[in-house]
C-alpha cells in the first residue's frame, strides 16, 4: 500500500541573498535563518574562486527561487546591490 508520505518529494527553495559587505553580520544571520528553515541560501560565500564574480552572481540569481536583498543605508549607496536587484527583476526572480 502506498502512502502520501511515500510520494513526498523533498525540495528546497533557493534564496539568493544580496548584501553589501559592510553588512556581513546581518547577512550571516539572514543566511543562518534561511538554512534553519529548510531553504538553501545562495550568496557570495558559496562562489568558486577563479570563475568570475559577476558571472557567478548572475548564475546564482538565475537559479534562485527567491531574491532577497538586504537593504540598509550602506547597501543603498553601493551600485552592486542595485544592479543585482535590476537583474533579478528582469529575470522575474
Amino acid at each position: 500500500m502506498l502512502h502520501d508520505s511515500d510520494c513526498e518529494v523533498k525540495s528546497s527553495y533557493r534564496v539568493f541573498v544580496s548584501y553589501s559587505h559592510l553588512n556581513l553580520k546581518i547577512a550571516e544571520k539572514v543566511v543562518e535563518t534561511i538554512a534553519e528553515n529548510g531553504m538553501t541560501p545562495m550568496w557570495d560565500r558559496s562562489f568558486s574562486y577563479g570563475h568570475g564574480f559577476p558571472d557567478q552572481i548572475r548564475k546564482f540569481i538565475s537559479y534562485s527561487h527567491v531574491f532577497l536583498p538586504i537593504l540598509t543605508p550602506s547597501s543603498s549607496e553601493r551600485g552592486w546591490v542595485h544592479e543585482e536587484i535590476g537583474y533579478a527583476v528582469a529575470l522575474g526572480v
